[in-house]
């Protein structure tokens, strides 16, 4: 059995407690996988760690692939498509509302593998970045 005292996002059906987050399926268990605030924080460092590793990955990338006349132009790019994100949230929020998460996560992941084989097929190139 837990209680709000042992797990912060919890639904104790009780009045008097501040209203959380619970699932609706199983009201008392936690939201989180992880039970233990240690292992929450050891997981979102890593996760972290390899975002950040992924992002100077990226930017190396095009950084050495590009001409110096043209570096400006591609960081540039970079820039636009980090900016113009909220609008990917958007559908995908319009799309989760109509198919569930599930469905908008597949049909997004199924665009991301369409277009990555079209570009590993179609531009040979980039399969050989240095």
């Amino acid at each position: 059995m837990m209680g709000s005292d042992t797990a912060p996002f919890t639904d104790t059906n009780s009045p008097t407690d501040t209203p959380t987050i619970a699932p609706e399926n199983n009201p008392g268990e936690p939201v989180s996988l992880a039970d233990d605030i240690t292992v929450f924080i050891v997981s979102l460092v890593v996760v972290n760690a390899c975002a950040s590793a992924v992002d100077t990955l990226y930017k190396t990338l095009m950084q050495s692939n590009v001409s110096n006349e043209e570096r400006g132009r591609a960081m540039g790019s970079w820039v636009l498509s980090i900016g113009i994100a909220p609008v990917g949230h958007i559908g995908i929020g319009a799309m989760a509302s109509a198919f569930g998460a599930p469905g908008a996560l597949l049909v997004n992941g199924s665009i991301l593998l369409g277009v990555s084989m079209l570009t590993a097929l179609g531009m040979p190139k980039m399969r050989r970045l240095e």
